[in-house]
């Protein structure tokens, strides 16, 4: 089993930390993990996040969030990841990036730049704000249709860009189980075509059954579809603390084999290759 969806997020970085991480998963089954660091908690990433997030979302909502953040730079992770892999651990580089229309070439220069082996794309900013966080959920009320609607679209616009390995949480908008009233079914194939078209992956992802909507992202119709079209999938934990690591996999093999998938995705400096599940 592969975990390719782990972040650290405490800095300074500590070595025993990350063991805790790796000691988690190689109980659990994992063979090869890859550690998926959102870039903000990089120095080098401040002036793209201050100017995409400030850009389209509401000062008042993003000024605390941002001045949290920033704490490490890449070449520290770099070296902090090859420690590990010098000692033979079966651990990957890896990076989550926001998709912020109009910061294309950004993100082109910042995944060009280091020896990333894997780059998850994703969605977390819609309508000036982020929608994952729980501060934010009276924000939502009557704009639930709206909401869903940007996001995919936002999505589909990740896939086409051609810089992601991979679609982080495809239908991440679900986490709060707010629920749209009307159906979206066209703008949900549009945007697996345009995953399927570009080449691009999915990731199967544990941490929505750890969420208000309690199911694995995405769900059963959405990787149903996914696989009609051949598109690729990762696995991931989405873990922000030790004990998340390779969590509910079980039940993530279970689904991937119940719609069809019998393999997965890993990579190598961006170069993928599948193994059997």
């Amino acid at each position: 089993m592969l975990d390719y969806h782990i972040h650290i997020e405490k800095t300074p970085y500590s070595r025993e930390q990350l063991m805790k991480f790796l000691d988690t998963g190689l109980k659990r089954g994992i063979s090869e993990f890859c550690i998926t660091e959102h870039i903000h908690q990089f120095r080098e990433a401040k002036s793209f996040l201050l100017q995409g997030i400030k850009r389209m979302c509401r000062e008042d909502i993003v000024d605390t969030w941002l001045y949290e953040h920033f704490n490490e730079s890449v070449e520290n992770y770099i070296n902090f990841i090859d420690y590990f892999r010098n000692r033979e651990y079966p651990i990957k580089l890896g990076c989550e990036i926001d998709y912020f229309e109009g910061e294309e070439e950004w993100i082109h220069s910042f995944t060009d730049k280091y020896p990333w082996d894997f780059v998850l794309g994703s969605v977390h900013w819609v309508n000036g704000w982020a929608i994952d966080n729980p501060d934010n959920v009276g924000l939502w009320k009557d704009e639930v249709a709206n909401v869903y609607q940007t996001y995919f679209l936002l999505v589909k616009k990740a896939a086409s860009s051609g810089l992601f390995d991979v679609i982080a949480h495809f239908d991440l908008v679900k986490l709060f189980n707010f629920q749209p009233k009307r159906s979206l079914k066209t703008l949900l194939e549009t945007t697996v075509k345009s995953i399927a078209d570009n080449g691009v992956g999915i990731e199967v992802n544990t941490g929505g059954l750890r969420r208000p909507v309690k199911e694995i992202y995405p769900g059963r119709e959405i990787l149903s579809l996914c696989k009609q079209h051949n598109i690729y999938v990762t696995l991931g934990s989405d873990a922000h603390k030790p004990e998340d690591v390779g969590r509910d996999f079980e039940k993530a093999i279970r689904l991937l084999k119940q719609v069809g998938y019998n393999k997965v995705s890993k990579f190598k400096y961006r170069v993928r290759e599948e193994t059997y599940l």
